[in-house]
């Protein structure tokens, strides 16, 4: 029964970072003060630590992974607010890894759910990084490009990974 409850916690809290993680690198906060709201970081710091917990007394390394997809996302939020020189792409690439590694955690664990919330964090992520970039539509074109080979990559390499589902 509690390893259900803990299940359904951990797919809930993957679609939430799914949901934060895009604002991590927007401005929408940015309008009413200059720091991420300091109750989304205590959110993102106890889920970090039940993560860590988890996947300690589970002895199981998705949860490992998922930890640090959180760890990634706080990251990646401290360096949007900090605004120093570069400090923006480098929260977009913080952004970007956390929610491959959510991808991978759900790959790990074979956690439909939580590969699912990966992959919307995702996208996203690309999308709000291509509407809050103030640069030259050149600019912008390469980072998608990249962006979109690297998201093929890792369908291509995870798909080779899985295991394959026997035809009947």
């Amino acid at each position: 029964m509690s390893a259900r409850w803990g299940a359904t916690l951990a797919d809930y809290g993957a679609f939430a970072l799914a949901v934060v993680l895009p604002l991590a690198v927007s401005n929408l906060f940015s309008r009413w003060s200059t720091e991420f709201p300091l109750w989304i970081v205590g959110c993102g710091v106890v889920g970090f630590a039940l993560a860590i917990a988890t996947s300690v007394l589970a002895r199981r390394p998705g949860f490992a992974i998922a930890s640090a997809a959180i760890a990634l996302s706080l990251v990646a939020a401290a360096a949007k607010g900090q605004g120093f020189r570069g400090g923006e792409w480098s929260s977009y690439a913080t952004a970007i890894a956390a929610a491959l590694c959510l991808i991978v955690s759900g790959m790990l664990e074979e956690a439909r759910p939580r590969l699912v919330a990966g992959w919307i964090g995702f996208a996203a992520v690309i999308a709000t990084i291509t509407w809050v970039v103030r640069a030259t539509l050149l600019t912008r074109s390469l980072f998608l490009a990249i962006a979109g080979v690297v998201a093929v990559l890792l369908a291509l390499a995870l798909g080779r990974l899985l295991p394959r589902e026997a035809s009947r």
